[in-house]
């Protein structure tokens, strides 16, 4: 029963994440379409292209990873996106970019690759935790047989991860709200 709160609570977790991700990115397409282009990885069309679709695309995973709702897939999409995220992070870095990734909207700040990676890293880690085929009790192979020293390790994670987030993104929303405010 632990177990399967546990799972419940990483699958709600990335799924808000993601949710706001992308939503964050529609408040300003045009700043994320900036941000995909000092990638220098695709060419102009296919930056457009991505910057309008890409944000949605996040949404909807982040909605199916909260409702329940064709969770599988979700989890498999996000896998493969963020691998791909933390190849374009990789591939600026060889390539000494100076980037801003866009990762939660907006950014000024430059994106400093490493814990950016990490931070792919531990979601792709608590991602992986959650597939299964349907109908297993266990709800994750990588936890068969079940052993406690696992969930324990994820358990760390995810809440280092939770908090890293919520530091982050009070960060973020102190920012704004001194910006907008009258001096």
């Amino acid at each position: 029963m632990i177990a399967l709160l546990f799972f419940l609570a990483i699958r709600l977790f990335i799924g808000a994440l993601f949710l706001y991700s992308g939503a964050q990115k529609l408040r300003d397409i045009q700043a994320f379409r900036q941000a995909i282009a000092t990638f220098q990885l695709l060419p102009t069309w296919g930056v457009g292209l991505l910057a309008r679709i890409l944000p949605g695309i996040e949404c909807l995973l982040g909605i199916a990873l909260l409702t329940g709702i064709f969770t599988l897939p979700a989890e498999i999409l996000l896998l493969v996106l963020l691998l791909l995220f933390s190849g374009a992070l990789l591939s600026a870095w060889i390539r000494k970019k100076a980037i801003s990734c866009g990762c939660f909207g907006r950014s000024e700040q430059r994106t400093r690759v490493w814990p950016a990676l990490l931070r792919n890293l531990l979601l792709i880690l608590l991602l992986a935790s959650l597939l299964s085929p349907p109908g297993r009790v266990n709800t994750s192979p990588l936890f068969f047989p079940f052993k406690k020293v696992y969930l324990l390790a994820f358990a760390i994670a995810a809440v280092l991860l939770f908090c890293w987030f919520a530091v982050q993104i009070a960060y973020h929303l102190l920012r704004e709200i001194r910006t907008t405010l009258p001096e």
